[in-house]
């Protein structure tokens, strides 16, 4: 992937959707571009390989939720389900003062994000292989994180047992979900209650493609959810039980 060719696609993504970000920052995307490129051909990591896919569909969807408003400043956060590190790997680059674990259950993709963030420099980036529902019964874990997020995970019913034992009393659960996070938070709201949440705020966002032709407007719902009590002990349950019969 040639570098220039990239941040001036990335240039033009990050300005259809309201956001600059400094010169450091675009080299360091350029060079997560590159490096997913180049790792994907031997771990098989995304479907998107072409610069203004990646510009816009991991990047720009991962930067959009990227404000003060979703993860509080110096924040410790946990990115649940982190996949090929989205959106780890872009907001430790635009928030330089989060503090993020990313967490997968796929070996190869914690070592991806692993090396990443040592390719990148970021020493704020931690990695872990584990299940959060395994993570949530732990101590170590258990109601650590100032917030806790999921990007195309599961549903919110799965999503919110997964999630919400791993909040701290006063931190939030971020979910970033497509055009249909509102109807999910509402099928989740009492499983929401039962694990210690408050009332769900969504927040809708419109990721611009400017690359498409017509240029297209994606709908995201940023749905965020306040932990106000501690989850009881009785949860998570094991995925198996929260796969067959999700809190209702």
């Amino acid at each position: 992937m040639n570098e220039s060719t990239f941040i001036a696609a990335l240039r033009t993504a990050l300005q259809a959707n309201g956001w600059n970000v400094s010169g450091e920052a675009e080299e360091k995307i350029a060079a997560l571009s590159s490096f997913l490129v180049s790792e994907n051909e031997k771990m098989n990591l995304t479907a998107i390989t072409d610069q203004e896919g990646i510009a816009v569909r991991h990047i720009c969807d991962c930067v959009l939720a990227a404000g003060e408003a979703f993860f509080s400043v110096g924040a410790s956060v946990a990115d649940i389900g982190a996949g090929a590190g989205f959106p780890t790997l872009p907001l430790a680059i635009v928030r330089p003062d989060l503090h993020i674990t990313a967490v997968d259950a796929t070996a190869k993709r914690v070592t991806f994000i692993q090396k990443a963030a040592s390719h990148l420099g970021l020493k704020h980036v931690t990695a872990v292989c584990a299940r959060a529902e395994e993570m949530g019964r732990t101590q170590t874990w258990r109601e650590q994180f100032d917030v806790v997020c999921a990007r195309a995970v599961a549903r919110m019913q799965v999503l919110c047992e997964w999630c919400l034992p791993l909040v701290r009393c006063g931190g939030q659960f971020v979910a970033l979900k497509g055009p249909h996070g509102a109807e999910e938070c509402i099928q989740a709201d009492n499983a929401i209650k039962l694990l210690g949440g408050g009332k769900s705020r969504v927040v809708t966002l419109y990721l611009n493609d400017p690359f498409a032709v017509p240029m297209q407007q994606l709908e995201r719902q940023i749905c965020v959810i306040q932990k106000i009590t501690p989850t009881p002990q009785k949860y998570p349950r094991s995925n198996a039980q929260i796969m067959k019969k999700p809190l209702a």
